[in-house]
């Protein structure tokens, strides 16, 4: 799903392409770019590391050494080390699958004299240049799951307005989504916090924070965080859900409708796989729904002709009652009695 590279200086991803979607309808307009460097247009790229007092740390400019000839594949993961020559080793393994995920690795040796506490965590960098369309029924910002609850929300405005804007509850997963793209990151367990915050000049960032840890003298320590970098396909967030994310799918803002619009597009995609056509595929989708719906048209149509044969009727009804709105509407609902017509029929 994803073609690019990670950055040995301060071992941040910030080259990412999608291989299945182009940046545009245009076949020649190339694949849709999801992180580009620090510094680039298109700035968007995801960190991992640690914080932490009194201790030499990794950090952004961090030079990170890897085996020669190493290579992120779905079957080879990568490994980045530095040893900040204290006693403390650092590692950061990535591994990837086929569609959008990758799975870092964040790992710690000890093995200087004295126990050492570090704080890790994950963040996601991006610039506001490229967003997306942000409308009251479409949002394009920072968003996330907190205690099993979505929030599309706050907007990079608010952000930056506020600086920084701590979401309330644990995180289930936390970035920043446009309408077709999303990164995120997806902490292990549930005890990650996050925040939004405005850097200045339409950058902003979505921070993941773990609890410290404290590693004894010759011990080791890891923790995983998943990073989604690529495109909101639904069938690709169901199967991550069922691995464990908690609501991934909703990441897509169905809306008040999902109910009925999830299994409308799961039919048009099943159409879609029959005739490999989307435009035969919406035609067909669009006899299959009328004719589903025909015989609730069928009564709309006859009640509509009811109600205009009667209409002189009402005419003369309300004429001889214009003085009297009470008996005008008695009789006008009598008629309807007689007649068998029931004028709410056709609001369905």
């Amino acid at each position: 799903g994803l073609s690019g590279s990670i950055n040995l200086a301060g071992g941040v991803v910030d080259d990412l392409v999608t291989n299945r979607h182009t940046a545009s309808v245009e076949k020649n307009s190339g694949p849709q770019r999801i992180y580009s460097p620090a510094g680039t247009p298109a700035q968007q790229f995801a960190q991992f590391g640690w914080i932490g007092q009194n201790v030499a740390l990794p950090d952004g400019k961090t030079l990170w050494t890897v085996p020669a000839g190493a290579r992120l594949t779905p079957q080879t993961p990568v490994t980045l080390s530095w040893n900040n020559a204290a006693g403390l080793t650092f590692t950061l393994t990535y591994a990837i699958d086929a569609d959008y995920m990758l799975t870092v690795s964040q790992a710690v040796s000890n093995t200087g004299a004295a126990p050492v506490a570090v704080q890790p965590f994950a963040l996601i960098n991006r610039t506001d240049k490229t967003m997306s369309t942000d409308i009251w029924n479409l949002h394009s910002g920072p968003f996330g799951a907190f205690d099993g609850k979505v929030q599309f929300e706050p907007n990079y405005k608010d952000v930056a307005e506020k600086v920084q804007i701590v979401p309330e509850g644990k995180a289930d997963w936390v970035g920043f989504t446009d309408i077709y793209w999303m990164s995120t990151l997806i902490p292990d367990r549930g005890d990650a916090s996050a925040s939004y915050r405005a850097m200045g000049g339409g950058i902003y960032r979505a921070d993941l924070l773990y609890p410290v840890v404290s590693i004894a003298p010759g011990k080791a320590w890891t923790r995983q965080t998943r990073l989604f970098a690529g495109a909101k396909e639904s069938k690709v967030l169901d199967a991550y859900e069922a691995t464990g994310i908690k609501n991934f799918s909703l990441a897509i803002d169905w809306g008040w409708f999902r109910w009925f619009e999830k299994p409308i597009l799961l039919l048009l995609k099943s159409l879609f796989s029959a005739v490999g056509n989307f435009g035969v595929a919406i035609m067909l989708l669009t006899l299959i729904v009328r004719g589903i719906m025909y015989p609730v048209a069928q009564r709309q149509f006859a009640s509509m002709a009811a109600m205009k044969a009667i209409q002189p009727k009402m005419k003369a009804i309300q004429d001889r009652y214009k003085d009297d709105k009470a008996k005008q509407q008695e009789e006008i609902m009598a008629l309807y009695k007689r007649e068998g017509v029931n004028p709410l029929a056709g609001c369905l």
